[in-house]
């Protein structure tokens, strides 16, 4: 369900706001250890945050991109685990 609100044509029509749904996608995709799949709905998520000026947007998109590396096994999420403890 949530997959199909993010590829919804209502968000492309309307793109303010159009990368809270990828956002959650991306939680739900970390949550349930699709660590990729996360990944990819997430940068879609900045990329549409940042071409629409969406800062508070954009912010929490980064957040979600950094869980997404602390549950991984890449050297970013070491640093970033390291990092916040």
């Amino acid at each position: 369900l949530l997959e199909s609100a993010a590829e919804s044509d209502n968000l492309r029509h309307h793109p303010e706001g159009a990368g809270y749904p990828l956002v959650w996608l991306a939680e739900c995709y970390r949550e349930l250890g699709k660590l990729p799949e996360g990944r990819v709905a997430v940068e879609r998520a900045i990329d549409i945050a940042v071409r629409q000026h969406e800062r508070g947007h954009e912010a929490w998109a980064l957040y979600v991109q950094a869980e997404l590396e602390r549950a991984g096994d890449s050297p970013a999420g070491a640093i970033i685990s390291i990092q916040l403890g």
